[in-house]
Order: C-alpha cells, then structure tokens, then sequence
C-alpha cells in the first residue's frame, strides 16, 4: 500500500512577516513514518508548512501519488485546515482513506471523526496504531478489532479501546528524517541557525488543569541515553546538525538521567548546542543540575512558571511553590543559562490583582524572557470541562484557540475578555519597556550573532504586544 502523511500549513506572521515564523519539523509524523518504513510500506511526508501548493496543485499531487490512505496530524488551531484537507482528498480520489490523528483529534475523535470527509480517527499515540490499521485494511479485516481507532461503519461511528502506550520507547526506530526537508526548518531562537527538535520522553505526572494528556499520559517513560545519543550522533554524521531543541514535557523529571546524558556528551566531546525550550519544571532542577548542563552544551531553558499568585497555582493544581520559581530562574542565571519564564493570565479563579502579581513577581525574579500568554481552554483539558461549566466559550472558532493570537476565548468568575486582554497587554509593556531591562540586553550583546538573536525575539515580543494592544 502506499501511504501519504501529511502536516497542514499552520504559519504565523511576525510583523507581517511570515519569515520570521518558525517552521518545524512534525516529529510525531517522522515516527510514524520510521515505523512504517520498518514493516517494508511505502510513505512519504509532506509538510505543507515548507511548501504550500495551490489547491489545483494539491489535487494534482494526491491524483499523482495515488495514496490508498492519507494520515494528517492536527492540533486544535489547525483542524478546519485538516478538514479541508480531508475534502479536497475525496474529491479527488474518494477512495482514499482518510486518517486524522493528534492533539485535537484524540480529544475529541467522535466529533472529528463525525466530518463527512474524515473515516478514521487514530487516538493517542500513533505510531503502532496506525501500522495496525494499515495491515486491518490492506488485508480487509475488521476494523474493530483495531485498537486506539474510532471509525464509522454504516453510518455508526465506533470507538475502539485504547491501545496501551509504549513502555520501552528504545524499541521506536529513529524518525524517518529521510522524509523531511531539514535544511528548511527554521527557528530565529536559534545559536547555529541549523537545528533538530528531539523528543527524549513521553508523558507527565503533574495534574497541572490546562494540560492535555491524552496522547502520551500521565506515566513519565524516557528513551535510555545511549538511544539518545545515537540520535544525535547521527544528526550530526548525516545533517550537520550540531543544535538540538529537546521538546520533552519533563525532560528533569530523572536528573539521574540528565546528568548522565551530560556526562556522556562531555565524555564523548560532542560539540553541540541545545536548549528546553518547553517549560521545564520548576521543582526539578537544582544548581549543579544546571551547571552541568551548561557545561554539556545547554544554553537556555524555559520554565513554567505560570503565575505569581500561590492560591492560583494551587487553583491549577501546578504542584510548585513561587520559591521555587524564583530559585530556578536564580540557578539557571547563575550556572550561565539564557532564561525564559512561561506565565499565564486567565487561571482559574484570576482576577485583576492576581495577575498584577504574576507581572510583579515576574519582574522580581526577572528572566532573560518572559513570555505571557491567555489561557487557552484547549479540548481535552480539566479547565475546559470547568468552564463549560460554570462560565462561557465566547467563540467556536478552532482558528482562535492560538496562543499567538493574545485574544481571550472565554469568562469565567471575575475574569472577563476585556480584563485579560488588557492584563496582558500590560505584562508585555510592564515587563519588556522598563530601562534597565533594555539596558541589561544591550550590555550582554557580544557578537552579530546576539544582536540577531535579540532582534529577532523583540520583534516576537513587539507581535505579542501589538497584538494585544490591538483588541
């Protein structure tokens, strides 16, 4: 059979530049993409992020490849671009089976499956479910004996159980990077320009509420070090690809892990780069964790601070302490890190004084960065559940559930659109206008390299807060 694996165009535009937008390789469908090549079945990637076809185009391309089925990875923002995927597929070739998996998807698979365009919906990780559904269709099996999927039959939408996740993540083969077109990714937070995303570990045990688990869980499983490190050499050998942006949920949750990959990387004199730039916790990392990974190669991490308000952060369930915060931020700056604090406005219970004190106690610890952004009720999410409950969606737009956006989705409590909307605009301005911050950016500007990299994430900044001032 041949296989088509497909990641929607989903780009944002900084300062009307869309240049400046990262560009990312889709990692989940490189994996699924290994595993297949692994059985022997034919697949291709194609990332419409890097080139986007014309619909007449696109048409084209799906009669030339003549795929038997299409696999198309979504997150919420990006799903009604899926969906008219899905359609252009079948008018093309109605007999392509179309498959959507991912983020939006596996939180809610009865309503994307419900899509006259969809046929299937591959729920929670993909990888081994989607080999499986190949092999059910290409030897006419029964789907239902297909775990992890939900599909329609006659009409019926069915939902099979779940398949169990994969405890030995070793046994993954690496990303089919064969597939992907690496020289054109691009971040502007960058060191080398050239870059990789690397995914360590799967799943989180934190019960934070805005958090969605459902495609890796709740367990913490890691790949071993030396699987790691084969990753990594092989960037190196075959891309020179010398950076590395480690994605992971909770890449410190083992810091015997860390500081043996650290120690490894010095061992084995890896000249490389790299960076957390997901929101490590604050609560699992301490000084000389962080000194050695500065020492292997780590430049700058990010942390999920989330809010300067102890009674909102225990609202959330986000299980740290504001000491903990600030003593992170402490370390990281200390041990010769580049740091960013991640921060919400919009937690459950917010009103206009706790989110004064999360833009206070983000200047009082005072990261390298900070980024603030309105919570989002993403599907899938304890918050949304308590929102649909107690308080009010202001849209349906999937095209607005966008971080990038900086506009508020929902009320709830004392928390209304024009509040957040104007809280955030004042953390950006608060934070990021203050002379002495301007003034400490300038003075660590060292190379051309640095006043690119600062140029680069102001105009980022300057987007958010234009964006926030706009509404």
């Amino acid at each position: 059979m041949k296989i088509l694996l497909i990641n929607p165009y989903h780009r944002v535009s900084y300062l009307g530049n869309e240049k400046m937008s990262p560009i990312l390789p889709p990692m989940g469908l490189a994996y699924i993409a290994a595993v297949l090549i692994q059985n022997k079945i034919a697949v291709k990637i194609i990332d419409l992020n890097l080139n986007l076809p014309s619909k007449i185009d696109f048409i084209h391309q799906i009669k030339e490849e003549e795929p038997d089925i299409i696999g198309i990875t979504s997150s919420t923002p990006v799903i009604n671009n899926a969906f008219r995927l899905c359609a252009e597929i079948k008018a093309a070739n109605p007999e392509t089976i179309t498959v959507l998996g991912g983020p939006h998807p596996t939180a809610l698979p009865k309503d994307t499956v419900s899509n006259e365009n969809v046929d299937v919906v591959v729920v929670g990780e993909g990888e081994y479910t989607f080999l499986n559904l190949i092999r059910a269709i290409e030897e006419k099996k029964d789907l239902s004996q297909v775990e992890g999927i939900v599909f329609k039959k006659n009409g019926e939408i069915i939902s099979n159980p779940l398949r169990p996740l994969i405890e030995d993540l070793d046994e993954l083969p690496l990303p089919a990077y064969e597939l992907l077109e690496m020289d054109k990714y691009y971040s502007p937070q960058t060191k080398t320009g050239k870059f990789a995303n690397i995914l360590t570990s799967r799943g989180c045990p934190a019960r934070c509420i805005y958090c969605n688990k459902k495609i890796f869980g709740t367990k913490f499983r890691a790949r071993s070090v030396n699987h790691l490190l084969n990753e990594i050499e092989f960037l190196i050998n075959n891309y020179g690809i010398r950076e590395f942006h480690i994605l992971d949920d909770l890449f410190t949750a083992n810091k015997k892990r860390v500081r043996e990959f650290c120690y490894q990387v010095l061992k084995k004199k890896l000249d490389i780069k790299w960076k957390c730039p997901n929101g490590v916790r604050v609560n699992t990392v301490d000084y000389e964790l962080l000194k050695l990974m500065n020492q292997a190669g780590c430049y700058s991490i990010s942390f999920g601070v989330e809010s300067g308000n102890s009674q909102i952060l225990k609202n959330i369930r986000k299980g740290i302490t504001l000491e903990q915060s600030e003593n992170a931020i402490k370390w990281a700056k200390k041990a010769g890190l580049f740091t960013v604090a991640f921060l919400m406005i919009g937690n459950l219970g917010e009103n206009r004084q706790t989110i004064q004190d999360t833009i206070n106690f983000t200047k009082k610890i005072d990261p390298d960065a900070a980024q603030f952004s309105i919570l989002i009720p993403y599907p899938g999410t304890p918050i949304r559940d308590i929102i649909l409950k107690e308080g009010k969606l202001l849209t349906n737009r999937w095209e607005d559930y966008d971080n990038e956006k900086g506009i508020a989705i929902f009320e709830h409590g004392e928390l209304n659109k024009n509040l957040m909307e104007e809280m955030v605009k004042k953390a950006y301005n608060s934070f990021y206008f203050r002379p002495s911050y301007i003034l400490k950016r300038i003075l660590k500007i060292r190379n051309l390299h640095d006043l690119k990299t600062y140029i680069n994430g102001f105009r980022t900044i300057l987007t958010n807060f234009l964006n926030s001032v706009s509404k």
